[in-house]
């Protein structure tokens, strides 16, 4: 386990981006390897704050002096990224640069993610839907409809001129799910296998289907 004091801005800097995975691998963070190094620091520093019980400021030892400061809000790039958090939910998470923040409120342009599923990376989408965003938004839970195989995530900004996508995911897997369970939908009579039946799988799927009915077809 790194030592908090190791955790500082200063010496994370003069790491590479390889030591930096490391590192957050031996605290037990989940990071894709393709993150930005910027975003990995940043996800450092957390940890650190959180070793030193305090999740709002990192303290920093230069020459034997404790300094601290706060995180900054943006690190001025224009990036979009996902994480799993489980089969069902993808977590988004983007940043904008100052230049397209200024662009979308000159030409009140609309934000929006828009989610995409593949059969293959060489293939079209075979399914996408727009969920809009504030300017000002930096994360989003999405709900993964049943049965997808590959998602990748576009940030559009579509004003009246143009429409530009301006930061996009890498593409993702996603876990498949028993048929047995992924082909069921409340309400319809599928037979549910009676073990499953047992685990209280059916009473789950029914809750599933009155919270969040618009991911059934």
């Amino acid at each position: 386990m790194a030592d908090s004091s190791d955790l500082t801005l200063s010496h994370l800097q003069t790491l590479s981006s390889q030591d930096l995975l490391s590192l957050a691998n031996s605290l037990n963070l989940d990071i894709p390897d393709d993150l930005d190094r910027n975003f990995i620091i940043g996800e450092l520093l957390d940890a650190a704050a959180e070793l030193e019980g305090d999740e709002n400021e990192e303290i920093q030892i230069l020459e034997g002096e404790t300094q601290s400061f706060s995180l900054p809000e943006s690190y001025n790039i224009t990036m979009i990224d996902v994480v799993l958090r489980n089969p069902v939910w993808a977590f988004v998470y983007w940043d904008l640069k100052i230049a397209d923040i200024e662009y979308a409120k000159e030409n009140n342009a609309l934000l929006s993610l828009r989610v995409s599923f593949f059969e293959s990376e060489d293939t079209p989408p075979i399914e996408s839907f727009d969920v809009g965003i504030k300017i000002f938004d930096k994360k989003q839970y999405i709900l993964i409809p049943a049965g997808k195989s590959l998602m990748k995530i576009d940030l559009i900004m579509q004003s009246s001129i143009e429409t530009l996508l301006i930061a996009s995911t890498r593409y993702v897997s996603l876990p498949r799910g028993c048929e047995e369970i992924t082909s069921v939908q409340p309400g319809r009579d599928t037979g549910i296998p009676e073990i499953l039946k047992l685990s209280g799988m059916e009473s789950m799927l029914k809750e599933h289907y009155v919270n969040h009915r618009q991911s059934f077809s």
